[in-house]
Order: structure tokens, then C-alpha cells, then sequence
């Protein structure tokens, strides 16, 4: 469920932008060295941290340098929900199985029975 008082999208490169502050809250980093942790041109970046900056979303120091804010708890929140679902998704797909499964030699009646048992105990 999206937080009602952020307006970040995940997916689009305005999350993007708003994980990578907030998973870096200690560090404030030039819209150049976003741009190419993220894969994105520097206009998109500064475009996209002037705008964070502007609706309170990031700070900015004297020096040109943004980061994230440790008093906007729904953007720490939003990114930490955020990595939770890419590392729930970002499983490897080449989980062996034992070299003697075979999911056809599943017993269907005996897993039901079971389940049917282990019922009857919560009772």
C-alpha cells in the first residue's frame, strides 16, 4: 500500500532517485554522480533533484550537493518497502531442485490427508 503523503511512483526514475537518497541517508551527492549510479543523463538527474528539492523531498547543501532528509519518515519508509520487494523479486531463478525431484510423484491424497489431520489437531 502507497503512503497517501508521498507522490513517488516505484518504477519511474523519480523512485529511482528517491531510493538511492534515502538507502544513503548519511551522504549528499552531486547530480553528476547519480546520473551515473542510475544509468541516467545528468539533465534527468538534476531535472529530478530539483524538483525533490523543491516539494521538501531532499535537501541540497550550499554546495550543490543533495541528499535525503532524515525527518521525511514516509520516504524512508517507501524505500525501505521498496528494497523489501526487490529482494523478495530479485530471487535467483536457477534454484535447483534435489537432482531426484519429480513434482508428478506427488502424492495428492497423502498431502491432502495430512492437511486434513494437521487441522483436526488445531481443534
Amino acid at each position: 500500500m502507497r503512503d497517501a503523503e508521498i507522490d513517488v511512483d516505484p518504477g519511474t526514475a523519480k523512485s529511482e532517485v528517491v531510493e538511492f537518497l534515502y538507502m544513503n541517508l548519511e551522504l549528499g551527492y552531486e547530480p553528476a554522480e547519480i546520473a551515473a549510479e542510475l544509468d541516467m543523463s545528468q539533465e534527468t538527474a538534476t531535472a529530478l533533484l530539483k524538483e525533490l528539492y523543491r516539494v521538501d523531498y531532499a535537501g541540497r547543501t550550499e554546495n550543490g550537493y543533495y541528499h535525503g532528509l532524515w525527518s521525511q519518515a514516509p520516504l524512508r519508509r517507501y524505500t525501505s518497502s521498496v528494497k523489501q520487494v526487490k529482494r523478495m523479486f530479485d530471487q535467483p531463478d536457477d534454484v535447483q531442485n534435489p537432482p531426484d525431484y519429480d513434482p508428478e510423484s506427488i502424492d495428492e491424497a497423502a498431502l491432502e490427508a495430512e492437511l486434513a489431520e494437521l487441522e483436526e489437531e488445531l481443534r
